[in-house]
């Protein structure tokens, strides 16, 4: 290679030879490593694997520069030359057995080459005569016969021979199979054991080992037994004599549901669906073929809670199983299509999770392994609670009619009505009630909402009235109708609890006060014209221009007559 601008001579003091032999199993690269004699590992020789061609190459470890390179790649006749990577090649010569190489760098300007690590400095590629066969090794042999530094430093990989072997192990199949079908399958290297043994179950049967059509084994002895052939194994079963239980009891598992309210409840029936969403095999049933339709449909569940009680609960019953797995439902209250006035339902939604085995043939829950978990996290105990509020809204209406001759159809009575709580913290979940007023000859009503414990001050003529609307039990109301001269009141009061009516006599006002029950409450209002005052004693100030006037008619009365009398006395 009389091109290469520097050279330097192999063998220097003493050949160093490093050989490293890997071997790799599957289509892996095995290489051998070559040894800088300062003990920096410059480059390395690599094999890799292609169907039934193999690539030899050179490969960079570090940061590298040199001239150019020349030398040879033997190996043995199992396999020919195809081709090369002839980017950096100027020459190359192929002999039944070698492969001569020179290459000279095509690199900077100085005409050096620079690799960093992991570049690939050239590779060369064979075909296997005979087809790839597993277990056989495959020998190459490279030898550098000249090496040139750059700059003419004192730079020297050694001039030296290493060798790669290619092998891939010897690997064969191993089946376990069961009457549901393949449960698992592995490749075990030519000697090695298996890396696991499937646990097979059955629903009534008893597992009893395995066959692989000449020998019995148990598990045990299957996981000791070096590999040396394609093999499957057949699980052994033992039929049960009896009964195959398949129901579970679930009734350990509960759903309670609470109310919460300020008054009485008066019952109700509640409903709860398990929503089947998955089902899952266990660890040791990776095998087993699942299919969501054989989930067993649980429910749907009601729970009845009496009148006057605010608990109930019930527990999911008895539940037969297709075989062993994880379940998986979706547990939450149905609200139905005419929910109960004043029921507002919890819309919790837990995910129920049961561990079903097989142990001896037989299906057991695991409660080790039964999972409830809440939109706040996993629950520790057996029970998924429902809270619902009971808040039933009812309806108060305040009506005028007036009656009375002359019939003034367009007085108007002043009215405040109040909406309280009765006490401080009274649950009304939310609801405001809201009003209507309903005016003669007015096409568009008077409404608005209410603020509790402020006071609303309307008027109302004869026919109009005032609807309350949501308003829960238990809220505490207060009509005042304010008195008014020539008219007495009276009040008739329909539904409410606690009510306290007080009428109003000839200008005195009407007071109703009560509480919200379990039916809308009527408050109906009655004025009735009269001239007459009550007869108490005490004028009251509305009659007292009456009275002036009477006194003035008999003081010129009497003066009528007093002058009469005068006259006939002359």
């Amino acid at each position: 290679m009389k091109q290469l601008k520097h050279k330097k001579r192999f063998l220097a003091c003493i050949i160093s030879f490093v050989m490293l032999l890997t071997v790799f199993s599957g289509s892996m690269t095995a290489f051998a490593a070559y040894d800088h004699p300062q003990g920096n590992e410059q480059i390395e020789l690599q094999a890799s694997r292609s169907d039934d061609v193999l690539t030899v190459s050179l490969v960079a470890k570090d940061h590298l520069v040199f001239g150019g390179l020349e030398g040879n790649v033997d190996h043995e006749s199992d396999v020919e030359f195809v081709d090369y990577d002839a980017s950096r090649f100027n020459s190359e010569d192929y002999y039944d057995t070698t492969t001569r190489f020179s290459m000279s760098a095509k690199g900077d300007a100085d005409g050096d080459l620079e690799m960093d690590a992991g570049d690939t400095i050239w590779s060369i590629r064979y075909k296997i005569k005979d087809g790839f066969e597993a277990g056989k090794e495959y020998k190459f042999d490279m030898n550098f016969t000249e090496v040139a530094d750059p700059d003419e430093k004192d730079y020297d990989w050694g001039t030296d021979s290493f060798t790669v072997i290619y092998k891939e192990a010897v690997t064969y199949q191993v089946v376990f199979q069961s009457q549901a079908g393949v449960l698992a399958t592995e490749k075990v290297e030519k000697g090695n054991t298996v890396s696991k043994v499937p646990t097979a179950t059955r629903t009534g049967y008893v597992f009893k080992g395995w066959s692989d059509g000449e020998k019995d084994y148990t598990s045990d002895a299957v996981k000791d037994l070096a590999i040396s052939k394609d093999i499957t194994f057949i699980a052994l079963w033992e039929k049960i004599n009896g009964d195959v239980t398949k129901t579970i009891d679930l009734d350990t598992i509960k759903i309670n549901k609470f109310i919460k309210t300020g008054t009485t409840f008066p019952g109700g029936t509640f409903t709860f669906n398990l929503k089947p969403v998955r089902v899952e095999p266990l660890e040791s049933q990776e095998y087993l073929e699942i299919n969501e339709q054989d989930m067993p449909a649980i429910g749907p569940l009601s729970i009845t809670v009496a009148n006057g009680q605010v608990t109930g609960t019930t527990g999911l019953g008895q539940v037969e199983f297709p075989y062993g797995g994880i379940y998986t439902y979706e547990v939450t209250e149905v609200v139905p299509d005419q929910p109960m006035p004043g029921m507002t339902y919890d819309d919790e939604t837990y995910t129920l999770k049961l561990m079903v085995e097989d142990v001896d043939g037989s299906l057991k829950l695991n409660t080790s392994g039964l999972r409830i978990i809440s939109s706040g996290g996993e629950k520790s105990d057996e029970s998924m609670d429902f809270e619902n509020t009971y808040v039933p809204a009812k309806k108060l209406e305040v009506s005028k009619t007036v009656e009375g001759d002359p019939l003034d159809k367009n007085k108007e009575f002043e009215y405040t009505i109040t909406l309280s709580l009765p006490t401080a913290g009274f649950e009304t979940n939310g609801i405001v009630p809201t009003y209507v007023i309903t005016r003669a000859g007015e096409a568009e009503p008077e409404n608005g909402t209410v603020a509790y414990g402020s006071p609303i001050s309307i008027t109302l003529k004869h026919n109009e009235k005032i609807s309350f609307s949501n308003v829960p039990e238990g809220i505490q109301f207060n009509v005042i109708e304010t008195g008014t001269d020539y008219y007495t009141g009276t009040a008739e009061v329909t539904g409410g609890v606690d009510i306290q009516k007080v009428d109003g006599t000839y200008a005195k006002d009407v007071t109703v006060k009560g509480k919200m029950g379990t039916e809308d409450v009527a408050v109906a209002v009655t004025n009735e014209y009269s001239i007459t005052p009550p007869d108490t004693g005490i004028l009251h100030h509305n009659e007292m221009p009456l009275v002036f006037g009477l006194i003035a008619i008999a003081v010129a009365g009497t003066l009528v007559l007093n002058r009469k009398f005068q006259r006939k006395s002359r």
